[in-house]
């Protein structure tokens, strides 16, 4: 197995706040310092060679189970290195040089998004600050995998159960299964509410990757937030952050991809998405703004076509106390107007927390 050491490089950054009782925050910030050595050819061989970085840290910890979070540059690393290929995201351990033992590591969601991210472990003594940061890279971005064991850093989102088992997991709205990397597998998709940890948008258009198999054919990994650019020349990729929102997919444009509308509170406006060919290192599609109509509220909203015209139609959905119902073109042929109810007794559906019904009925 060829190995690379790579070079000088410093840190400086404060650790994160403690979750578990048994840490606490150092009250001094923590530096890291990594050590040097010239970088060797690449190796001819069909496997990639391993990539390590030995990092230590300079400032003395004053508690055990400290939170370490360094940003690493990973794209820089590998052209120091002459690997070639990209960050292969599943591939990265860290090791604890004092014992040698491979430490339990949480990845911070960045890294599904750009290949310079944050990794998160516990310093389990003051005693110990020599780690070895090792990883691969790929000829193409691998989508990335829930880790077996996540060390518990940081608080409630974040924390883990590491139950050894799958849990269940759900969104606050418009939650619905769409393929979005394109893997042929259904994704969780739909919008947060509120916040999610400290730093990242509040809200969102977000989903969970699927990692299906044909005997767990729903199961899914860590949430990753989609990502737009305003026009299609902009260099810059944004976030959804609101406080309540809500959003459905379709192929707007009927290019074969998905694209999605969005509204939220105070807006007053329904904001269309394109998908792009492009995409994130996680795998999920970039959009890009399409323009926007005018609308009344943010309420959850739905395309479909509803007089089977071959055109998608927009609704919004209001909450059952304002409005009775909503009269609507007739999707039945059976030459009546449809209905879509906001009373669950009439249609027998309760949707989300609004308690809205939607089915064809005879008026």
């Amino acid at each position: 197995m060829t190995q690379r050491v790579l070079a000088i490089v410093v840190f400086a950054m404060t650790a994160l706040a403690a979750s578990s009782s048994q840490c606490e925050t150092p009250t001094s910030p923590v530096v890291f310092n990594e050590d040097a050595h010239e970088p060797v050819e690449p190796a001819q061989n069909a496997e990639p060679p391993v990539i390590r970085l030995l990092l230590s840290v300079t400032t003395p910890l004053a508690f055990s189970n400290t939170p370490l979070d360094p940003m690493i540059d990973f794209p820089k690393w590998i052209r120091a290195s002459g690997a070639l290929g990209v960050l292969d995201v599943n591939s990265i351990e860290v090791i604890d040089l004092t014992t040698g033992k491979s430490m339990p590591l949480a990845r911070h969601e960045g890294l599904a998004y750009a290949d310079r991210g944050r990794l998160e472990w516990v310093a389990e003594s003051p005693q110990h600050h020599r780690f070895e940061i090792r990883f691969r890279t790929a000829a193409r971005h691998r989508s990335p995998q829930p880790r077996a064991y996540t060390p518990p850093i940081g608080v409630g989102d974040l924390l883990r159960y590491n139950s050894k088992r799958p849990g269940p997991i759900t969104l606050f709205h418009s939650m619905g299964l769409h393929d979005l990397t394109g893997d042929g597998r259904p994704d969780l998709v739909g919008t947060w509410n509120y916040f999610y940890r400290p730093g990242s948008p509040t809200g969102g258009v977000v989903f969970y990757p699927s990692t299906a198999s044909s005997e767990h054919p729903y199961r899914f990994g860590d949430l990753q937030r989609l990502r737009y650019r305003s026009r299609e020349d902009s260099p810059q990729l944004r976030d959804f952050s609101h406080h309540y929102n809500a959003s459905d997919f379709a192929d707007f444009n009927g290019d074969g991809r998905l694209d999605f509308v969005y509204t939220r509170s105070g807006a007053k406006t329904a904001e269309f998405y394109l998908g792009t060919e492009q995409r994130t290192p996680g795998g999920a599609p970039v959009f890009v703004s399409a323009g926007s109509v005018p609308v009344t509220g943010y309420y959850p909203c739905r395309v479909i076509d509803l007089n089977r015209d071959g055109a998608l139609d927009f609704r919004e959905l209001f909450p059952f106390r304002r409005k009775p119902a909503i009269q609507a073109p007739e999707s039945d042929h059976h030459g009546a107007n449809d209905k879509m109810s906001r009373d669950a007794r009439d249609c027998g559906v309760v949707w989300e927390w609004w308690k809205i019904g939607w089915r064809t009925c005879r008026i």
